[in-house]
Parts: structure tokens; sequence; C-alpha cells
């Protein structure tokens, strides 16, 4: 019964000495969480350096001409990493 209830991740509150250290939902929450600040970080960054094509070392010879459908490809790309991002980090408050 014990591992039936780990397994729906079930904890008895009335008991929750007894329980202390079988809840990995703590985990899984804080997992999603960092995995949700990343892609949005992530996102957000690629999503400025597209609109603001910055360089460290600007040179001319050095710049790429960036064609209207891989700006846009690159574009929707960091739009769903951001997206995806913040829907992990609110999964993980639901979860906790």
């Amino acid at each position: 019964m014990k591992m039936l209830s780990m397994v729906r991740c079930e904890v008895d509150f009335y008991n929750i000495e007894g329980n202390m250290g079988d809840s990995y939902l703590p985990f899984i929450g804080f997992i999603l969480f960092l995995f949700g600040m990343v892609l949005t970080a992530m996102g957000i960054v690629g999503y400025i350096s597209l609109r603001k094509n910055f360089n460290i070392f600007f040179d001319k010879r050095d710049s790429v001409d960036i064609s209207k459908e891989k700006y846009e490809k690159d574009k929707k790309k960091d739009i769903i990493m951001i997206v995806v991002g913040i829907v992990l980090m609110v999964a993980s408050f639901i979860i906790l």
C-alpha cells in the first residue's frame, strides 16, 4: 500500500513525521522551475540578439546576412522557448 501511495504521490499529512523524506514532489517542482528559468532566459537572449544583432567585435567582413525565412524561423523558435519556459515555471507551482 505504501508503494502505491508513493507512485500516486499521495502523502498522509496526519503522519507527516512518518513520511519524512518520502516525497519527491519538491524535487520535481524545483527541477521544472529551474528548466523553465533556463528556457525562458535562453529564449529572451536569443530574441533580443535577433532584434538587435549584437556583435562583440563588429566587422563588416564578418557580418551575416539573415534571410527573412531564417529570421522568422529563429524568432518563432525563441518565442516558443519563452512560452514553454513560462509554462514549466507555472507547472512547478501547480505541482507543489
